[in-house]
């Protein structure tokens, strides 16, 4: 659930008036010099312990990925954005896109104790599961934690497709489909 904003976002004129974004490194700057804690040309953001990167204006602490899309397209993003690298701070305009909530967390990084996402032991063999459109998929019984990975990441691009987040990749996985029941 989200807070009510005390404040009302500011309009996209103002955030072009306060702040310069250069699109290719991702950093928000202050383009005039307001009292003694924002000087022109300083980075105008502050990494919070979530790893996001947040900016002031107008009475409110903005994600700064939120006004880097608004001051890039000019509107403010309507729902989620996603960081394509998972890298919060990496507010390049390339590495962010639109996104829903099922789609932020297909593109989560695993952190099973098998070491790959989708995949958890059991006893002497592994099981592949994936969740997509509010339904769970098993995808089988592997005798190798690797197998049962080659099958989430085929489900996973079939299902999630850009938003496949299928960093450990078993080289040449992917390009041969699989076969699931989608009941």
């Amino acid at each position: 659930m989200s807070r009510k904003r005390i404040h009302p976002l500011p309009s996209i004129a103002e955030l072009h008036a306060r702040f310069s974004y250069d699109p290719q490194t991702g950093q928000l700057t202050h383009r005039l010099t307001h009292r003694e804690y924002a000087k022109r040309g300083q980075v105008a953001a502050t990494a919070q312990k979530s790893g996001y990167i947040v900016v002031a204006t107008s009475g409110n602490m903005i994600l700064a990925h939120r006004v880097a899309w608004a001051m890039h397209h000019n509107e403010w993003p309507v729902g989620e954005l996603d960081h394509r690298d998972n890298d919060k701070s990496n507010n390049r305009i390339d590495n962010l896109r639109l996104a829903t909530r099922a789609q932020q967390r297909a593109n989560i990084p695993g952190r099973a104790k098998s070491g790959f996402k989708g995949v958890r032991a059991f006893g002497h063999y592994f099981r592949a599961k994936i969740s997509a459109n509010n339904k769970q998929y098993t995808l089988g019984r592997y005798d190798t934690a690797e197998a049962a990975s080659i099958a989430y990441q085929k489900a996973a691009k079939t299902l999630h497709g850009e938003f496949a987040n299928i960093k450990n990749l078993v080289r040449g996985a992917i390009n041969a489909p699989i076969e699931f029941k989608m009941s």
